[in-house]
């Protein structure tokens, strides 16, 4: 979910300043992984909008447009993995600092802690309808280039228990 903010540069051009919250999760429950995670998304970002027709300032004759879109954003994200503990009460535990593929260790010195504070570059489609002179409704259909593979906290190898616990 989102919020923004459009602001008409013309009759098909467009500016958008955008706050959204999403999450990510996964279960695998094979026998021998027993992997989860989950991962809250908080994302900012400005994008420029290109409507097929016109749509924008003073313009009277359609009520609804397709459109293109694309810009840049920020997002922050927590990668988190659950277990219970010894009292039965499930707790869940930050991956990032506890370095699952073993970054700043023996065996792994070249591998460097991933930053939680990440770029994005959202792109998409959408169609929007005049509500009244001053509001529409978007619906978006979206993607985001990011420059991370560690939504869910692995991107190359993931570490023993030896390799953690000796570190």
């Amino acid at each position: 979910y989102g919020l923004g903010l459009r602001t008409a540069l013309g009759n098909r051009w467009a500016v958008r300043y955008e706050a959204t919250k999403g999450s990510i999760h996964s279960d695998d429950y094979l026998e021998l992984r027993n992997l989860s995670f989950r991962s809250d998304i908080y994302e900012a970002d400005i994008v420029f909008e290109f409507s097929f027709w016109n749509f924008g300032l003073g313009a009277t004759d359609k009520t609804w447009a397709f459109y293109l879109f694309g810009g840049i954003g920020a997002f922050y994200f927590d990668p988190m993995a659950s277990y219970t503990d010894a009292d039965g009460t499930l707790q869940w535990v930050r991956l990032q600092p506890l370095h699952t593929e073993g970054q700043h260790s023996i065996e792994y010195p070249e591998r460097k802690p991933y930053r939680l504070l990440q770029m994005s570059m959202p792109f998409g489609v959408g169609i929007k309808a005049r509500l009244n002179k001053t509001f529409s409704l978007n619906i978006d259909y979206s993607f985001r280039k990011t420059w991370t593979d560690y939504l869910d906290d692995v991107s190359t190898t993931y570490v023993g228990a030896d390799v953690l616990q000796s570190n």
